[in-house]
């Protein structure tokens, strides 16, 4: 948890609420967790109602008495959805995290005390919390541990803004809330929010936030962020959503393979499917539909969305993709209404129509047979692209590890045997970051050298240091048999700039919390680390392994220093370095070389 006097924000956008709202604002107020602990921020989006207005000032009144605690802010004129009071709500948070909760939606009475229960040992980004629906209302998430950890593509399948968001986060990616989109701006402001965020949390066991169904009572306003939708308002609406992850996913880090997989799974199913985007186009019919469908497919023909293959996910299949694509209408409303061969609706000239035993035949089943076709290549070519890939890194891992044997050569009187690599199960760093790793020896000439884990690059880094003329190679290893190994090799080519020493994994304090990592001991005596490789723990010892490095050594590093992080190609090494970055701002993010991903400490 990030200091601060206020461990959470509850911010609720207010139109004209009556009864509901009395229920959600006690429901806050009522919270088990101490009122010093936490703040209510209410917006009142210009409601014209006297009777909200005047629960509004009851209940400033009612706490007065607790400086702080509640604040209720008015807008002139109501904005017409959700977004413009909930960024006045970001605008005004004092709390380390917001939680965003609807005027007409009620928490539990200990969800806060418990949320704020987990942050204080955890740095968390965003926080999903089990969900009750009431009065019939449906599309609820629900979830039965009491707490999980969660990867990206998990969360992204719940783009609702009823979450814990940490507002460090928030600012950090400058994110608010579109005032563009009159309803949808959560899903498309958790979107964006998620791509670059890193820690994913899940909350469940107990009924956090209780979602409330009342589109049949006369008595209540519209909810804000649930406005009806014509087909015409929600072809529109989906549109813009679906514009803004485009926009997201360009400006994200994500690799190429997760981009896809979050096209394919969660972008494209979601808001074609789920949202009605082409059911909207077939309820609106000719001449319209056409006409939207043809915009729609110049949208989805952005690179950003390259190689996307839903298979099947929310009904969408890379068929009926493809004829979005070719703006092909009627075969997409053939493949829509369950009817792959059906004729399509009549239109001019379309080719000659036949009849034969087994029934009418039209241009539809040819375009059915084209998009498999098309299908069939574009996954062709994912796969011959994968094939490129793979080849151009092995070649230029080849190129790497005859480049290293060049780079530190072992001397002309240099008695030792010759140099002996040692096998690492396959945990070795790439030939790649094995030469970035002895470049930067070479060049930058560290006289202390840490590393985590030992093997290959232990070898590698003692060659490059005895060819610098000094400095020295302090090994962290878990494992007793493999310092015993290692050493040995070490000692046969006559390195006496390394000590591998035996750290086995304990449960180490690392902030508020325990974490399993090296034994601390092994890394008292150690100061003014010039480079320091984290290539271990093993990722079985823990999700996020290899972060409390730099919490653990971040004071040993000299100015200028230099940090490597071996596997950056996973996904628990990329949030690793997220939270360094965040927790640790003076971090400088260099180029990432293969699967080694380069930070360095700025020189005083």
């Amino acid at each position: 948890m990030v200091d601060g006097s206020k461990v959470l924000t509850v911010g609720v956008p207010v139109f004209n609420g009556r009864d509901l709202l009395r229920s959600c604002l006690k429901s806050i107020s009522g919270s088990t967790l101490a009122h010093d602990r936490y703040e209510i921020v209410i917006v009142d989006d210009g409601s014209t109602a006297p009777e909200t207005l005047e629960i509004l000032a009851d209940f400033e009144r009612e706490h007065a008495q607790t400086p702080g605690f509640v604040r209720v802010i008015h807008s002139a004129e109501n904005s017409g959805g959700a977004a413009r009071p909930r960024n006045r709500i970001l605008d005004e948070a004092s709390g380390d995290y917001i939680f965003f909760v609807d005027a007409d939606d009620t928490i539990g009475t200990e969800a806060l005390a418990r949320i704020a229960g987990y942050l204080a040992h955890e740095r968390i980004d965003w926080i999903s919390v089990n969900q009750v629906a009431v009065n019939g209302r449906t599309s609820v998430f629900t979830f039965a541990q009491p707490y999980a950890e969660k990867p990206r593509m998990r969360a992204l399948s719940t783009l609702t803004c009823h979450k814990v968001f940490r507002r460090a986060e928030i600012e950090r990616q400058g994110l608010r809330f579109s005032e563009a989109l009159p309803s949808g701006q959560d899903v498309a402001f958790a979107f964006a929010f998620i791509l670059r965020a890193s820690r994913f949390v899940y909350l469940g066991s107990y009924d956090y936030y209780f979602l409330t169904q009342h589109a049949d009572d006369p008595t209540e306003p519209a909810h804000l962020s649930r406005r009806a939708n014509a087909p015409a308002a929600n072809i529109e609406k989906s549109y813009r959503i679906l514009e803004a992850m485009i926009e997201a996913l360009r400006e994200s880090e994500l690799e190429d393979s997760e981009r896809r997989a979050i096209v394919s799974t969660r972008v494209l199913p979601r808001i074609l499917m789920r949202h009605r985007y082409l059911a909207s186009m077939l309820a609106l019919g000719k001449p319209a539909g056409p006409v939207e469908l043809r915009r729609l497919a110049d949208l989805l023909r952005d690179p950003v969305l390259a190689g996307a293959d839903p298979a099947g996910a929310e009904g969408l299949t890379g068929t009926l993709l493809a004829g979005v694509l070719r703006s092909d209408w009627d075969g997409v409303v053939a493949q829509l209404s369950g009817k792959p061969n059906a004729a399509p609706a009549a239109k001019a000239s379309t080719g000659p129509t036949t009849e034969t035993s087994t029934g009418p035949t039209t241009e539809t089943s040819t375009q059915a047979l084209l998009a498999a076709v098309v299908e069939e290549l574009a996954a062709l070519r994912r796969t011959v692209d994968k094939i490129a890939a793979d080849q151009q890194r092995l070649e230029t891992n080849l190129r790497a590890e005859f480049q290293l044997r060049d780079m530190v050569a072992p001397r002309s009187d240099d008695q030792s045997p010759g140099m002996v690599t040692p096998i690492n199960a396959g945990w070795q760093l790439s030939p790649q970051g094995l030469h970035e790793v002895v470049r930067r020896v070479l060049i930058d000439k560290p006289r202390l050298v840490v590393e985590c884990g030992s093997g290959a690059s232990t070898l590698w880094i003692a060659r490059a240091l005895r060819q610098v003329g000094g400095g020295r190679l302090v090994s962290l290893e878990n494992s007793a048999e493999w310092v015993e190994a290692v050493t040995t090799m070490v000692r046969r080519e006559g390195l006496d700039n390394v000590e591998v020493r035996h750290a086995p994994i304990e449960q180490t304090p690392v902030g508020a919390e325990l974490r399993p990592w090296y034994a601390v001991e092994a890394i008292a005596d150690l100061t003014g680390i010039d480079l320091l490789l984290v290539d271990g723990p093993v990722g079985k010892t823990h999700p996020l392994a290899r972060y409390p490095a730099v919490p653990l050594l971040r004071s040993k590093l000299s100015d200028g220093a230099t940090v490597l992080l071996d596997d950056y190609n996973r996904r628990q090494e990329r949030e690793t370095v997220n939270r360094w970055l965040v927790e640790y701002p003076e971090l400088e993010p260099g180029r990432r070389v293969d699967h080694l991903a380069v930070l360095t400490v700025p020189s005083a």
